[in-house]
């Protein structure tokens, strides 16, 4: 059984990454993530307010319009990402868990299902 309070550091839990860092989330709302396994809480994550939502909107138009990327010259766009999509399949066996608690199929049939054939 995955604990994502174990996997995942606490900020995850009580915190939205915005502008390049953790910010601790204001609302006084939450959710409960459930697994539809056995009905267990895997976590309990908050709920962004309408501020925290504008806020985040505004640094990511800030970055885009302000940051490097769009003056990044397209190869240098492509070396990024497939280090991004490394990144992402050195971890795919924790994606495999949180597919499997979301969807209750065994761990084995996630894995690969991001490929083409």
């Amino acid at each position: 059984m995955i604990d994502l309070a174990h996997e995942y550091p606490k900020r995850i839990l009580d915190s939205f990454f915005v502008g390049g860092h953790w910010v601790r989330a204001t609302g006084s709302k939450s959710k409960k993530l459930v697994s539809p396994a056995d009905g267990k809480i895997l976590a309990e994550v908050p709920i962004a307010t309408a501020d925290e939502i504008d806020l985040a909107i505004a640094s990511a138009a800030n970055a885009f319009e302000h940051g490097p990327w769009p003056r990044t010259h397209p190869s240098e766009r492509a070396v990024l990402m497939t280090t991004f999509a490394e990144a992402l399949e050195r971890r795919m066996s924790l994606f495999a868990k949180l597919w499997t608690h979301k969807s209750v199929r065994p761990s084995r049939w996630q894995v690969g299902w991001h490929r083409s054939p």
